[in-house]
């Protein structure tokens, strides 16, 4: 999930990398999670994740565009 930065103040969010934590209002905390629980497809690897197969419009964006 993205949250961009006005979403962040709206909801006086602070990032604790101390805790590992994301705090929102001072009241709920939520984890981070660590690069070994993120989806394949989330993860920043080497490994180009395979693009066969999908459906949601993002080919045009791991795919490298030929230029002339």
């Amino acid at each position: 999930m993205l949250i961009g930065l006005d979403m962040l103040r709206r909801h006086r969010c602070v990032i604790d990398l101390d805790k590992n934590v994301l705090r929102i209002e001072n009241s709920v905390e939520t984890s981070f999670l660590s690069e070994s629980e993120l989806p394949s497809y989330a993860r920043l690897s080497d490994n180009s994740p395979s693009t066969e197969g999908t459906t949601d419009g993002t080919e045009s964006l791991l795919k490298p565009t030929a230029e002339s």
